[in-house]
Order: C-alpha cells, then sequence, then structure tokens
C-alpha cells in the first residue's frame, strides 16, 4: 500500500490503487471511467456551493458532468478519482498544455 500524497503522483502511470487513510478506511484511487457519470455527478452535487464557484463550469448541470466523465482528452486532461465505498469522495483534472509534455498547466481539485 501507498500513502496518498504518493498515489497521486504516480496514479497516471497506473491504472488503480489502493490506498489506507490515516483514519483506517481502504480507499481506491484511479482514472476516471466512463461508468462514473452518476457518480461523479453526485459528488459535484454534494459540495457545497461556495465551493463549486470556484470550479470553471457548472458542475451541477448533468450534461457537462457526462460530457467531463465520458469525453477524454487523454493526451491533455488527466482526470483521477478517489473511491471510498464505491462513491467518489475527491476528483482531480491535471491539463496539459501539450501532449508531449508533462508541464502541468492546471490543476483543478475537489474533496467533499
Amino acid at each position: 500500500m501507498e500513502n496518498a500524497s504518493s498515489t497521486v503522483r504516480n496514479c497516471v502511470e497506473a491504472t488503480e490503487k489502493s490506498v489506507i487513510l490515516k483514519d483506517g478506511r481502504k480507499i481506491s484511487v484511479r482514472s476516471m471511467r466512463p461508468d462514473d457519470v452518476q457518480r461523479s455527478y453526485e459528488f459535484f452535487c454534494a459540495l457545497p456551493a461556495e465551493d463549486r464557484k470556484y470550479l470553471r463550469t457548472d458542475v451541477t448541470r448533468r450534461k457537462l458532468v457526462e460530457r467531463r466523465t465520458t469525453e477524454h482528452d487523454g493526451d491533455r486532461v488527466i482526470r483521477i478519482v478517489a473511491v471510498d465505498d464505491g462513491e467518489i469522495t475527491a476528483g482531480i483534472d491535471q491539463g496539459c498544455a501539450h501532449a508531449q509534455s508533462r508541464a502541468c498547466e492546471a490543476v483543478t481539485c475537489a474533496v467533499n
């Protein structure tokens, strides 16, 4: 098992990692999948409105969440989720300016 901070850094190279949190819970950190639409929508709607205003898109609009979840731009955007007992509890988007670059243009992280 790895700790949470090293797992996020290495998640791009791996499909899924199991992480044990300080409180003893075991979660999975993995790339977002097309079947995450409902879990992702529920996660974003559960975020406080005050927190959602810092996100670039209105994540309470289901169509936007569906597009975000199913239409990956794998060369430029990496979407990672933390899943606890089947529920998304955190999401990270990392955008890169160029497909071959590992330099990060923007990172958005939301935790509920």
